[in-house]
């Protein structure tokens, strides 16, 4: 198995002869998997527990109010957020070199403080591109420059390269093959803040000039991807990938080598991170449009967007009956469907009023599921077909239980002590409150048309999730979520008092106990913007 940070700089100490060193005794005595896994304590035990710009030792009980980790290659000009670009030093030390490099040029780097560099090189505690670019005494050059834009611009990857060449085969003319990187997209995502203090929203370089460095931002709600509530984020990737693809696009159309030379020829410092800040446009082409006091310019947009992606519609409808084709007989129900009813099923005077395929939409009184075939001759399988739609803030913290869960699988796997529920922000109260948000989505449409026995359950064992302690709230939030997804997932809740198939969907294939319900079958097209529907219960 892969070894975890903490087992990596275990062995690092020791190979490098501080077997009783203070860190060392530190580091295998109170510090866990999980918190070395925050980049903050890695870097400080990487360093020895020192400043890695003036030597001086670093201040445990103060490493979050008086320490920054600070990028070498400015994050201005570089989008590298790797370990060997990262360093943590002292935040008046940050602010002094702001987004300067050589660091020699606003930073009284001392001899000892290079001997420091040399042997944390020689021990394995720095990579070799660490310690040159701490070293390093010239500028960035306009071609390194160069090379940093071009890499957030240029894909790599043969399969983007084989698609990207159909593409332009397809749609052959004045079609432009624009590539958007993912991390520019993940980037965009994470420079939405919010200030929780005043609920304002604010994108992360006006947070820096409007309010300071030591405001407390969260990342903004609207933004956050939480595959496991619903599957929006890939509409809001879509989405977010044309607003940054057309910005990128729009500014280094004519070339990034030409931007990098006007802003040296203008005597002006560009920054990656200020890239939404101004207006974005070329001749008639614009792509964006900054803040300005009295506009939030097209980042209003944005989150406007952001918000109606998860918007959706509901239909209701009705079905008459269905009956299974099996793949044995398949060829004999397309020669003749009758006589496949009547010879193979067995029925009486059959007559087929229309075929269904398998994940067919059906929609039940509103609620929609996916039809996922028989499971006996009594039941058909269903699959819910309803994206959940929650709070943005709820989804934050959803996204934080998942990833608790995960930690605490992950170190049962290994025999490591559990995560601590306090270092994610989760609270018995919260988790109470998304337990009552789920029982509020089933008591309403669309789901109160088919879930009224999870309905039943999750009302039956809330007394019991309230005893329950913090880690285990966690896993039944994370088995009673499994009852929205779209797919043939069921919770394991019978350890809580419920059942171990919650959410499971299925429906008589004898449709007359429908007869006062709307029933219809969904008929979309393949991008899923037109649809029809058909009421089976009436002849066509």
């Amino acid at each position: 198995p892969v070894k975890s940070r903490k087992d990596q700089l275990i062995a690092l100490y020791k190979a490098a002869g501080f077997d009783s060193s203070e860190l060392l005794e530190r580091l295998e005595s109170k510090e866990t998997d999980a918190s070395i896994r925050g980049d903050k304590l890695f870097l400080y035990y990487t360093q020895q527990g020192k400043c890695m710009y003036s030597g001086r030792p670093i201040d445990l009980n103060r490493i979050d109010t008086d320490y920054d980790i600070d990028h070498i290659y400015p994050q201005s000009k570089t989008k590298d957020d790797s370990i060997d670009n990262r360093v943590l030093v002292e935040r008046e030390l940050n602010k002094t070199k702001s987004d300067s490099y050589p660091l020699s040029v606003k930073l009284n780097i001392t001899p000892d403080v290079k001997s420091f560099w040399k042997t944390l090189n020689q021990k394995g505690f720095i990579s070799n591109k660490k310690y040159e670019r701490l070293t390093r005494n010239t500028h960035l050059t306009d071609d390194e420059l160069f090379a940093f834009v071009n890499r957030q611009l240029v894909e790599t990857s043969q399969s983007c390269k084989i698609i990207a060449e159909l593409l332009a085969d397809r749609f052959k003319g004045s079609t432009r093959i624009v590539y958007v990187k993912a991390g520019l997209v993940s980037d965009f995502r994470k420079s939405q803040r919010i200030i929780p203090k005043t609920g304002e929203r604010r994108m992360a370089h006006d947070c820096r000039t409007s309010y300071g460095t030591d405001i407390y931002t969260e990342q903004d709600p609207l933004f956050i991807k939480c595959r496991e509530v619903n599957d929006f984020h890939h509409a809001k990737d879509a989405y977010l990938n044309i607003v940054v693809g057309n910005v990128y696009d729009t500014k280094f159309t004519a070339s990034k080598a030409i931007f990098i030379k006007e802003a040296r020829e203008n005597d002006y410092n560009y920054s990656l991170n200020m890239m939404y800040k101004y207006d974005v446009k070329r001749g008639n082409t614009v792509a964006w449009i900054g803040r300005r006091r009295d506009n939030e310019g097209s980042i209003a947009t944005v989150r406007k967007m952001m918000k109606n992606v998860v918007e959706h519609r509901t239909d209701k409808g009705i079905v008459r009956s269905f009956e299974p084709v099996y793949l044995m007989h398949k060829a004999a129900f397309e020669n003749n469907p009758t006589d496949y009813c009547r010879n193979i099923l067995g029925l009486t005077d059959p007559r087929v009023i229309r075929k269904v395929k398998v994940n067919s939409i059906l929609s039940l009184d509103g609620f929609r599921m996916h039809l996922s075939g028989a499971n006996s001759e009594k039941d058909l399988g269903l699959k819910d077909a309803n994206q959940l739609v929650l709070e943005p803030s709820m989804v934050g913290y959803i996204k934080k239980v998942i990833k608790f869960n995960e930690r605490n699988r992950e170190a049962a796997k290994f025999r490591k002590p559990p995560e601590k529920p306090e270092r994610y922000k989760i609270t018995q109260e919260k988790n109470c409150e998304v337990y009552d948000a789920f029982v509020k989505k089933l008591q309403n449409p669309p789901y109160n048309a088919k879930q009224q026995t999870p309905l039943s359950c999750l009302l039956k064992i809330r007394e019991n999730f309230g005893q329950l302690n913090t880690m285990d709230q966690c896993k039944a939030l994370e088995e009673i979520l499994k009852c929205f997804e779209c797919n043939a997932v069921y919770g394991q809740l019978k350890k809580y008092g419920g059942t171990d198939s919650f959410g499971r969907l299925t429906l008589s294939s004898n449709l007359s106990g429908l007869r006062n319900r709307n029933f219809y079958l969904i008929d979309q097209s393949v991008t899923g913007f037109f649809e029809k529907r058909f009421d089976l219960l009436n002849d066509y």
